[in-house]
């Protein structure tokens, strides 16, 4: 349990860093939680998200008290803007105009000839998915496919004006979720190099 204590520590720092660390947290228990290989696997991996949440609460504790007490009021949860927010999440069109921007984004992220998104989409083709998808290998995926399923959220919901927010933030939050996104996708990768056959083991000879 000391492993998962110490990674939900680490996200807590993500908490403490940045607002967006909070959503992370969030993300990834709900990754640890969902991406399961069976149906059986259910029952341990709630009780192994015990000693996960309990690393993050050490360090969310902490930027609560910081956020309650001493940090002005944060857009999203102030009370003046509730009835703002209410309107916007009813408006439709905000889902279109998130929606094309994060693609936008996606097909121009790093500014380079080729977009990374089109590279890992032909790496995918080529070399295509693992036989067998553990829980371990798809939790960077997921963990990424929640967090960027709350950007959008947020998006829609933020009571600013919304072509300032996303040209202002969106290529920044694309940037956070880049390092994970890229170890997701090799850990659903097949491998790419034999793996050489394991030596049979022998018996042990009695004496």
């Amino acid at each position: 349990m000391g492993p998962l204590f110490l990674t939900g520590l680490a996200a807590g720092f993500a908490a403490w860093t940045k607002n967006e660390g909070l959503l992370f947290c969030l993300s990834l228990a709900a990754a640890h939680l969902f991406s399961v290989s069976a149906v059986s696997d259910v029952p341990r991996r709630m009780r192994t998200l015990f000693p996960l949440l309990a690393g993050m609460a050490a360090v969310i504790a902490l930027a609560g008290y910081f956020k309650i007490r001493l940090a002005p009021a944060n857009d999203l949860v102030n009370a003046s803007n509730a009835s703002i927010i209410g309107a916007r999440i009813a408006d439709s069109s905000r889902y279109w105009v998130t929606f094309w921007a994060f693609v936008s984004e996606s097909l121009t992220f790093g500014s380079i000839l080729v977009p990374p998104v089109i590279v890992f989409s032909a790496w995918l083709a080529l070399v295509r998915l693992r036989a067998l998808l553990s829980g371990a290998a798809l939790l960077p995926i997921v963990t990424v496919a929640v967090q960027l399923a709350g950007y959008f959220a947020i998006y829609v919901a933020a009571p600013n004006d919304l072509d300032w927010q996303l040209n202002t933030s969106l290529p920044r939050l694309l940037l956070h979720v880049w390092p994970l996104s890229v170890t997701g996708i090799f850990l659903i990768s097949r491998d790419i190099f034999p793996v050489p056959p394991q030596p049979e083991r022998r018996a042990a000879r009695s004496k």
